[in-house]
């Protein structure tokens, strides 16, 4: 049997690659260090990008309703400047905020904006209707009778209020369009140079999502940082608990950090940047990557028990774990490779990267590390005694033993679980706010959801109406337009509606001021003049682009512009609350128009529905796919269909422990945690198989099963509780992350990873047992 074994690594490349690298190990040990500082220069040139709105697939409905309704590409970043005050109707404070704004305008950033004072709305100047600034001449007011005409104007236009000032006049609001940049910092710095000239004599407040993506890179960058040196620490920590040898701790170390810092470089080699979604990528790395190397440092000392003549034997034990590792590798890479199936660019972006991540560390563990082993004087016995027979393996005994005598329980509780399951599942919540990834302490934060409260959000929806068969100035009839009033002013009554705007505002509001109601207009003249108006103003890009969209030039198609927010809590809008709203905009429309006008909702928030929904779709596709991967992998390896099924019962437990979890903690469905699904099924598949391969190898020598599966959890026990508790340990630190979808991915990866390694102690022994239940075994 020697001599066939023999035969079987001579024929192996495997083992003629460890071989290798204990044979030559000076030369390889260099070769990868030199291979290492190549990947430290890429590394080094990686970029941040806090774009949340690269989470968003292209080319989807929503984007291109967006170009064919709002004119064309959907527009850049936003920076909202405001004041707040009791009295801000003075000379000297409008005109302090006046030259602040024409300060930032100036930057090159900046695309567009709408401010207090260059807003255009109707007025009437004898009988004519025209298009006017809210102060003369577009700037602060210079004179008392400039500031009354000011102050009358903004108060009482009703396409001003909730847009440019608070409904209570104690706020006034600019907004502008930024041009998309990495590089926010340095706009907010300009930005803050200028209101600093001010913050005496003005209260200022900056929002937007300008801001919010600077306090993102910020975050990212103390992140990265944080978590990896946080989790280093740990993962030393766990390399010192398991082994008790300077060799144990180091050697491990070092290849998990080299395999980390090969993943960085290749990241910024084929240009991905680090998002919230893709920094988790170097900790996920350093922390999964720990397995490979305790595995083959766990049997390095299994099989060092005797003094050999030669160094050899550290192939041979390194080769003793290659299935275990390569497989463990294989499923990880399967699960991750399974979110190729999401159409979101971070997410398989994500995959990609951490499967690199994972090859150079199983690479790394077993040619890198046994070549620096082989360098070291034999381990002594003390540490092989460790090993083989200290507290963990007596502990895995006791724990064998335990589930084999409550069997039952143990399987009527999976039951129960299964149970919560089928009940909870259905309850996932997808997230559409953006802004509860931040920590609440966030002055940023603070100040977005003082804005939002005070003129109702900044989240837009659109609602086009379209004229049957394209009709020609169909939108100019008056009794069409009667409809639309009546389905704004129905719209309006919605308290989680915060702004209208529409053509029908306008109309409306030239009835008033020639002393009629809408409803009992007697003459076309206004309608046709403000249409004319509308026309002359469709192409000039200096108005604002709310009302460019409002109506087209035949008037075939009008556009209701929304902006909504929870007007219970004050905050933004959450799936449920804007799926709500839809219903309630639908029906609305239902009720006031005829059947014969057809509409279309649109806007930057259903883009982000559109991704909840095809989150939820992937969902169970990646789950399926990564669960067929897996168990096609496990077959494979056991040559067995039977075994591979076995293989897939702890990553059962695992999932359905993941979504019960979500559910009664309220954790919500996002880019993220979607992922928590394919990453624990490919881990923890590792150690069902690390598990049954050992099984399988005692039962070919015993029918005693009782026996073999104390044996088996005495010898596999100690290192799937080590991998375990490292790679646990060491996801802790994602919980310090400042973002929440990080701290829910750390979390939930902890907790289905640990109930997927419980379930493969506890389980897996309970179902094995229960199968083979009328066999008289005895345990020896």
């Amino acid at each position: 049997m020697k001599k066939q074994t023999t035969g079987l690594k001579s024929r192996s490349i495997i083992y003629t690659v460890i071989a290798f690298s204990i044979r030559h190990a000076v030369p390889v040990i260099c070769g990868f260090l030199l291979l290492s500082a190549l990947f430290v220069y890429f590394a080094l040139k990686i970029k941040m990008s806090p774009d949340v709105e690269t989470l968003l697939p292209k080319g989807e409905k929503v984007e291109e309703l967006m170009r064919q309704l709002g004119g064309g590409e959907p527009v850049g970043e936003f920076l909202v400047v405001a004041v707040r005050g009791q009295e801000l109707f003075t000379i000297g404070t409008l005109t302090a905020f006046g030259e602040m704004l024409d300060r930032i305008k100036a930057f090159e950033e900046i695309q567009q904006g709408i401010t207090p004072f260059d807003m255009v709305v109707i007025g009437r100047t004898g009988k004519q209707i025209r298009m006017l600034p809210l102060a003369p001449g577009s700037t602060a007011p210079r004179t008392e009778e400039e500031l009354r005409l000011f102050e009358d104007r903004i108060r009482n236009s009703p396409f001003a209020r909730n847009l440019v000032i608070s409904a209570d006049a104690t706020v006034l609001v600019a907004i502008f369009t930024c041009a998309k940049t990495l590089d926010y910092a340095r706009l907010m710095d300009k930005i803050r140079s200028v209101t600093a000239d001010y913050q005496g004599r003005l209260d200022i407040i900056i929002s937007g999502s300008v801001p919010f993506l600077e306090r993102t890179g910020i975050y990212l960058a103390r992140d990265l940082s944080k978590l990896l040196g946080i989790a280093a620490l740990i993962i030393l920590l766990s390399y010192y608990l398991g082994f008790r040898a300077v060799r144990g701790v180091v050697l491990p170390f070092i290849v998990v950090a080299l395999g980390t810092v090969w993943c960085l470089g290749f990241m910024a080699l084929v240009g991905f940047s680090l998002t919230i979604v893709t920094v988790v990528i170097p900790p996920l790395v350093l922390i999964l990557g720990s397995s490979y190397s305790i595995h083959v440092l766990n049997q390095y000392y299994r099989e060092a028990g005797v003094e050999p003549r030669n160094k050899i034997w550290i192939a041979d034990s390194v080769f003793h774990v290659t299935w275990t590792v390569l497989l463990a590798a294989a499923t990880t890479i399967a699960g991750l490779l399974s979110l190729f199936s999401v159409s979101l660019v971070q997410i398989w972006q994500f995959a990609v990267a951490t499967s690199f991540g994972i090859i150079a560390c199983a690479l790394l563990s077993m040619t890198l590390l046994p070549a620096a082993l082989s360098l070291l004087k034999h381990p002594s016995p003390r540490q092989t005694e460790q090993v083989l027979t200290g507290l963990l393996s007596r502990l895995m005994e006791k724990v064998a033993r335990w589930a084999l005598r409550f069997k039952l329980p143990i399987l009527a509780v999976v039951a129960v679980l299964a149970v919560a399951f089928a009940f909870t599942v259905k309850r996932l919540e997808f997230t559409t706010d953006t802004i509860s990834y931040f920590p609440r302490h966030d002055p940023v934060v603070a100040d977005m959801l003082f804005l939002t409260g005070k003129i109702g959000g900044f989240d837009e929806i659109n609602l086009t109406l379209l004229a049957p068969n394209a009709q020609s100035n169909y939108f100019l009839q008056t009794d069409i337009l009667d409809q639309v009033s009546r389905l704004e002013k129905d719209l309006r009554s919605n308290p989680d509606i915060g702004y209208v705007a529409s053509f029908v505002t306008y109309r409306d509001y030239v009835d008033s001021l020639f002393g009629r109601e809408s409803d009992a207009t007697q003459s076309r003249v206004p309608l046709l003049l403000l249409a004319r108006m509308f026309r002359s103003l469709s192409g000039n890009e200096d108005i604002a682009r709310y009302l460019r969209i409002m109506a087209n030039q035949d008037f075939s198609r009008l556009t209701l512009s929304m902006r909504i927010f929870n007007s219970r809590t004050g905050k933004f809008i959450d799936e449920r609350g804007l799926r709500r709203i839809l219903g309630e905009l639908e029906l609305s429309a239902k009720t006031s128009l005829d059947g014969q006008i057809e509409w279309v909702v649109w806007g930057t928030s259903l883009r982000f529905l559109a991704v909840a929904d095809m989150i939820r779709k992937d969902l169970v596709a990646s789950i399926l796919l990564t669960l067929v991967a897996t168990g096609l992998i496990s077959c494979a390896a056991f040559r067995s269909f039977r075994y591979g099924l076995f293989t897939l019962a702890p990553l059962l437990v695992g999932l359905m422990v993941n979504f019960v979890l979500m559910v009664l903690f309220a954790i919500p469905l996002d880019a993220t945690t979607f992922m928590v699904s394919s990453v624990t099924i490919g881990v923890g598949v590792d150690n069902a198989i690390h598990f049954l391969l050992q099984y399988r190898r005692l039962r070919s020598y015993s029918d005693n099963i009782i026996q073999v599966l104390i044996d088996t959890l005495r010898t596999t026990g100690r290192p799937i509780f080590i991998t375990t508790a490292a790679i646990v340990c060491g996801l802790l630190v994602l919980v310090l992350a400042s973002f929440k979808p990080i701290v829910y991915f750390g979390v939930l990866v902890i907790l289905t990873l640990s109930s997927t390694s419980l379930a493969t102690l506890f389980v897996m022994p309970a179902i094995l047992a229960f199968l083979n239940r009328r066999r008289k075994d005895q345990v020896r």
